[in-house]
């Protein structure tokens, strides 16, 4: 067997089709029975994939990774409160 050999832009890259996935279902669910909820879970995490992704890319690039950290955080908090209020 072959050893794989990771780097940070392929674990990147799997998250980002890891996430994509239930994204797209979930966004398909709130299509077809007319409900926000899911939407606004799809968004949250879309926002926690931000968080995660720019927490990865710390160590390359501190300002990009800030910024996912940030605005992941903001886009995952303010679909939370639009949630429960």
């Amino acid at each position: 067997m072959g050893k794989i050999e990771w780097s940070i832009e392929k674990v990147k890259s799997l998250i980002q089709i890891i996430w994509l996935i239930p994204t797209i279902v979930l966004t398909s669910i709130s299509i077809v029975t007319d409900s926000m909820l899911w939407v606004d879970i799809a968004v949250i995490l879309f926002g926690l994939m931000f968080c995660i992704l720019g927490i990865i890319d710390l160590k390359v690039d501190k300002k990009r990774s800030l910024l996912l950290i940030i605005s992941g955080s903001i886009c995952a908090l303010a679909n939370l409160i639009r949630l429960f209020v």
